[in-house]
């Protein structure tokens, strides 16, 4: 995992500036890399990374992209792992629920990265697949999630507001989730979604606790082989 501490005091007011080193690549030409330093420096500040490609002809052509956050601490954090726990992670015997309050809480924000944003709180995917277990509605979900920075006090909502759930029924739906079969439709998906895993790995006879885990960094095989 790859965490550079920073120090806010020293950077704040500054005005934004490049800072970074010339490089060689590659099949390129010309290209510098800075690190974009923001005006102030706070918890959920983004830091961005450009890269400037100079032709033979003087000409030239920027490319931007999410390079990490400050947290509280002033800590810079480049892993998404750093913003999303997994999916396998419970919050009361649930899985996935920890995920979809720290989706919902970035996309207020305006943190999640991009990749995440189409599958929130959608039917057919994870988020869904927790929202039709327990009878929750999306929008009554992220109402209830943005209410409250403390996820003890999400757990009761979903509790008090969900269809009640035993121990054994949340095991056993965890276990069906690791169990699960795609069908080719899916596996195409998943494909194009994870292209790095699926050169890896058979993502048929994946579960997607496995796919996502391997491709944020977590494990470096799937869990549960079959």
């Amino acid at each position: 995992m790859r965490i550079f501490p920073v120090f806010p005091e020293v950077l704040r007011g500054l005005a934004p500036a490049w800072f970074g080193c010339r490089i060689c690549l590659p099949d390129t030409e010309d290209i510098d890399m800075g690190v974009s330093v923001p005006v102030r420096v706070s918890a959920g500040t983004a830091v961005l990374y450009r890269i400037v490609k100079r032709s033979g002809s003087g000409s030239q052509m920027s490319v931007f992209g999410f390079c990490g956050w400050f947290n509280e601490g002033g800590v810079f954090l480049t892993d998404i792992r750093d913003l999303l726990r997994s999916p396998r992670e419970t919050l009361g015997g649930y899985a996935i629920l920890p995920r979809l309050i720290d989706k919902v809480r970035l996309f207020e924000a305006g943190r999640l990265p991009e990749a995440y944003r189409g599958n929130l709180l959608s039917p057919g995917v994870f988020d869904g697949r927790f929202l039709e277990f327990k009878k929750i509605e999306p929008e009554a979900i992220r109402k209830a999630i943005l209410s409250s920075s403390d996820d003890k006090a999400i757990l009761l909502w979903v509790e008090q507001n969900g269809v009640p759930r035993s121990d054994e029924e949340k095991n056993a739906w965890i276990r069906s989730i690791e169990q699960d079969i795609p069908d080719a439709v899916r596996v195409e998906a998943r494909r194009k979604l994870y292209p790095e895993v699926a050169a890896r790995f058979d993502l048929s006879r994946m579960n997607g606790f496995d796919i996502i885990d391997i491709d944020e960094g977590r494990i470096e095989k799937p869990l549960s082989p079959r």
